[in-house]
């Protein structure tokens, strides 16, 4: 009997504590994510940049991580007030300055404008049916309002895909194709031998730009 009031107890804690970081965490998140996404937004659309297709790329990511942030966190917040409102840009944007850096001129003519913006329109509709069509059969309504898996493949499944498409492509991807942008901007600068040490600065600073992604 003193087993499982103390196992009571702990659960009880533990939800308690939860319940806190789930009321807490998210407003600090949304702050310091707001700020971001905004100063992002305001930078991006100065007209310095208004001919160039990389930070279009750069603007449509941070209103959707925007769109994103408060959906995912603001959600997690209001349940522990139990309300329930019933949740990838920056490749785009490396591969429109690995076409910019190109010195093939057919493949610096996809980086446009015309071109960043319906290929934007359509990465929305594949990431709204790609990594979220399992969702309308292996996600079910529990009787406690809560949204679980039908059954372990569809958890397994959906992990798999979750992964892959959130943390596994895109970097591979962003590497990949800044790595091509580095080595382009590279072979451009092959024919200025006079001027090796700002050749040398600017591939620190791509390279110090590829971390950072």
């Amino acid at each position: 009997m003193t087993r499982k009031t103390s196992d009571h107890e702990t659960i009880e804690n533990l939800s308690f504590i939860i319940n806190k970081l789930n009321r807490y965490i998210p407003i600090v998140l949304l702050i310091l994510g707001s700020i971001d996404h905004i100063l992002n937004i305001i930078i991006f659309t100065c007209p310095l940049f208004e001919t160039n297709p990389s930070p279009i790329y750069l603007i449509s990511g941070s209103i959707a991580s925007f769109v994103s942030l408060y959906v995912d966190l603001i959600t997690p917040f209001l349940a522990t007030y139990n309300l329930d409102p019933t949740q990838k840009s920056n490749i785009l944007s490396c591969a429109g300055r690995l076409f910019t850096s190109s010195n093939n001129a057919y493949i610096r003519s996809w980086s446009s404008l015309y071109l960043a913006k319906r290929t934007i329109v359509i990465t929305i509709i594949i990431c709204f049916i790609c990594p979220y069509s399992q969702v309308f059969y292996c996600y079910t309504i529990s009787r406690e309002n809560i949204c679980t898996q039908t059954n372990q493949t569809c958890k397994v499944v959906n992990d798999i895909i979750l992964i892959l498409c959130n943390f596994g492509l895109p970097p591979i991807l962003m590497v990949t194709i800044d790595i091509l942008t580095i080595r382009n901007v590279q072979y451009l600068d092959q024919n200025f031998s006079n001027c090796r040490r700002r050749h040398r600065r600017r591939d620190i600073q791509l390279i110090r730009l590829l971390f950072i992604q």
